[in-house]
C-alpha cells in the first residue's frame, strides 16, 4: 500500500482495506454488481421453489423494482427471505438483464398472489448455491458494523445493490466464490 497516495490509503484503512491483496480483490469484485433480492415468504414459497429441479436447471424470473438500469448479465444475487427467516437462503447469477415480461410458468406456481405473476420488470436468475445453514441477518449485520460495510436487507419487494465496500466482507461470510 506504500505506492497508494496517503489520502486514499487513509480512506481504505478507515473502511477496513489494509493490504495490497484487498485492493486487488476489491477491484475484481467491483467489475460486477452484487444484489440482495428480497423475498416475502408469505407471498412466495421459496422453500418449495428451491427444490424444483426445473428451476435449479433452467433458472427462474424474478421481479425487480429498483435500480433496474444497473442490473446486468453476470451480476450476482443473494436471496434474502424476510420474517420469520430473516436470512440469506440462496445465491446465484443474473442470466438476463431487466425486461418487461410475465413470470415464467414454473416459478409462477410458487407465488401466493396472482398479481405477482403479471407482466412486469423481471430478470432471469440462476440458482447456483442453496445454503444448507441459512445466513442469519444478525450474522450479516452485527451491531457495530461500519455503515459502509452494511448489507442492505429486509426491504420487502425491492432489490438492493450491495455497496462495493461491503462485498468482500459479505462474500467471506457467505463462503462462496464467483468466477
Amino acid at each position: 500500500m506504500n505506492k497508494i497516495p496517503i489520502v486514499l490509503r487513509n480512506h481504505l484503512c478507515h473502511i477496513g482495506i489494509t493490504r495490497q491483496h484487498d485492493i486487488g480483490t476489491l477491484c475484481a469484485q467491483s467489475m460486477r454488481n452484487y444484489w440482495i433480492l428480497n423475498c416475502n415468504p408469505k407471498m412466495f414459497d421459496f422453500e418449495n421453489a428451491l427444490q424444483n429441479e426445473e428451476i435449479l436447471e433452467n433458472g427462474m424470473t424474478w421481479k425487480v423494482s429498483q435500480q433496474e438500469e444497473e442490473i446486468e448479465r453476470n451480476d450476482v444475487f443473494f436471496l434474502y427471505v424476510g420474517h420469520p427467516y430473516q436470512s440469506i437462503v440462496a445465491c446465484g447469477s443474473i442470466l438476463e438483464p431487466v425486461s418487461r415480461i410475465e413470470c415464467d410458468n414454473v416459478s409462477a406456481q410458487y407465488w401466493q398472489i396472482e398479481s405477482k405473476k403479471e407482466r412486469n420488470k423481471r430478470i432471469l436468475i440462476s440458482i447456483d448455491h442453496k445454503f444448507e445453514d441459512y445466513i442469519l441477518r444478525k450474522t450479516l449485520n452485527p451491531k457495530g458494523t461500519h455503515p459502509t460495510k452494511t448489507i442492505p436487507l429486509g426491504e420487502q419487494g425491492s432489490n438492493k445493490k450491495v455497496q462495493y465496500t461491503a462485498v468482500s466482507r459479505f462474500l467471506e461470510l457467505c463462503k462462496v466464490k464467483f468466477d
